[in-house]
């Protein structure tokens, strides 16, 4: 006889029954499952971050929470798994978004883990759009291509200004790569003085 839990896993009893009739009772007691636990910090490594989204990424199971004031979570109930698994955290504050991934061992029934997860630092892109006499292209559309993850076209709402600058993009990326492109050239005829 198996007994399963998803939570637990599975137990596994054998035996007999030796007359007809007879009625054996079995306990199956599983091991405790574990606890993840931790916090989200801002950029700095010191300022707890309220309001993080918390993605554990179990091979047994998924949740998503959200940090406390104090920038805190907690993940009751995990099981053991042999294998490394990923926790995600991700913070938007309208303007910006931070998004960072740890792994995790969590192997032992009854395991209690504490984790930091520090949000990644993120700069902002500003420039002038030129042609090539080193001219300034005015309302040109500009977009930018984030080179590593997570690899976001962003594409800016409004064209650059008559002098050929645009205002500040964010990025997390290390490495950006940018394009502008005049509208005239596109075939979009440029507005009316």
């Amino acid at each position: 006889m198996t007994a399963f839990n998803a939570f637990h896993g599975s137990k596994t009893f054998s035996g007999e029954l030796l007359t007809n009739g007879e009625i054996v009772t079995l306990d199956f007691i599983f091991e405790p499952n574990g606890i993840i636990r931790g916090t989200v910090l801002a950029e700095d490594g010191v300022t707890r971050v309220e309001g993080a989204r918390v993605d554990l990424r179990h091979p047994g199971l998924s949740a998503s929470i959200f940090t406390d004031a104090e920038g805190r979570f907690e993940f009751p109930l995990v099981p053991p798994e042999d294998l490394p698994f990923p926790i995600d955290a991700f913070y938007e504050d309208g303007v910006a978004f931070r998004n960072a991934r740890i792994l995790v061992c969590f192997t032992r029934f009854g395991q209690v883990l504490e984790v930091e997860i520090v949000l990644p630092k993120q700069g902002s892109i500003s420039g002038i759009v030129e042609d090539s006499f080193g001219e300034p292209v005015a309302l040109a559309d500009v977009a930018l291509t984030e080179t590593e993850y997570p690899r976001r076209q962003l594409t800016h709402s409004r064209p650059t200004t008559r002098d050929g600058s645009r205002s500040p993009t964010s990025s997390k990326a290390r490495s950006t790569c940018a394009r502008g492109r005049s509208r005239s050239a596109a075939g979009v005829p440029p507005p009316a003085p």
